[in-house]
């Protein structure tokens, strides 16, 4: 009898394991990646986000990470896409604990594509409609190769 109880509860756990990894094939895609741009003028900038909240923002091979780092800080990131377009916020700390934060918001296009707007006057942009002055970027993920 022991043996057929033991039987169904492991039936049982592998049965919630798949459930659990079914469930997570559709979940929201993430930002963790490095995502990559090219405007018309050839410029090729991206931002890679890192699992435990480090991110990197290079524009024409030009590192913000490393140029922070240098001045020995830190470059983090917080995401909420429970938000409406989610909100992204890049904040780079000095070793004096002076932070400087980068607004933006985000939107999926596809598991692959994001759509991106930065405010570097404080203020998080609303929508994607910020004009020439603020325009909106379309990210694409890179591939791991």
């Amino acid at each position: 009898m022991k043996s057929i109880g033991l039987k169904a509860r492991v039936l049982r756990s592998a049965l919630f394991g798949m459930m659990l990894l079914a469930a997570s094939a559709h979940a929201a895609p993430s930002i963790v990646g490095k995502w990559v741009a090219q405007d018309e003028k050839g410029s090729v900038g991206s931002l890679s986000f890192e699992p435990g909240g480090d991110v990197d923002l290079t524009v024409n091979g030009l590192s913000y990470k490393a140029l922070v780092a240098r001045k020995r800080g830190t470059v983090k990131y917080t995401f909420d896409d429970s938000r409406d377009p989610a909100q992204l916020d890049i904040v780079a700390t000095t070793e004096k604990g002076e932070s400087k934060v980068l607004r933006a918001i985000v939107r999926f296009e596809s598991d692959n594509t994001i759509l991106f707007r930065l405010s570097l006057g404080g203020e998080r942009p609303f929508d994607f409609e910020g004009g020439s002055d603020k325009p909106a970027i379309r990210l694409n993920r890179a591939r791991l190769d």
